[in-house]
Formats: structure tokens, sequence, C-alpha cells
């Protein structure tokens, strides 16, 4: 018969507790790992949006083009809008 911790006998009721307890903790470590490999994948990723360096001209709020009829337009996109735009630059 399995003896428990402190050298009493396990019982039947008590081997049960003792797996469940132990696939519990099996399926937790597997969902952390999971969790933690999606918000490494999702991290690396979202650095990864000014790739074509956009942002060294266009993070500048003095950047503006003047139209023929001498109307200045601003070029300027902020860096939270280029991380949270749908469409990738």
């Amino acid at each position: 018969m399995p003896v428990g911790v402190c050298g009493a006998r396990l019982t039947g009721r008590d081997l049960k507790h003792k797996m469940r307890m132990r696939r519990l903790l099996i399926l937790l470590t597997v969902a952390l790992a999971a969790g933690a490999a999606v918000l490494i994948l999702t991290y690396t990723n979202s650095l990864a949006l000014d790739e074509n360096n956009c942002l060294s001209c266009h993070g500048s709020k003095d950047l503006v083009k003047t139209t023929e009829t001498g109307r200045k337009i601003s070029l300027y996109v902020s860096e939270e809008r280029v991380n949270t735009a749908a469409t990738v630059y």
C-alpha cells in the first residue's frame, strides 16, 4: 500500500485526490507555457510595424507638404497610430 509524506498509509480516496492534483498541475503548466509562447510571438511581431523606417521622417511634426495653391498639409503620423493600424506600412 502507498505511503504518504508522514509515513501514513494512503487510502483509495487519497490516491485519487493526489492523481487529480498531479493532472491539474500538469494542465496548468502546459497552459502557462502556451500563454507565454503566444505573448512572445505577438510581442516580436508588434515591433516590426515600422520596418520600412517610415517614422524617421513622418514621426516629425514639422514634416509638411505644400500644394500648388500654397496650402500646407501635415505628413506627420504618430507612432501610436502606426502601431494600431490595420495595415502594416
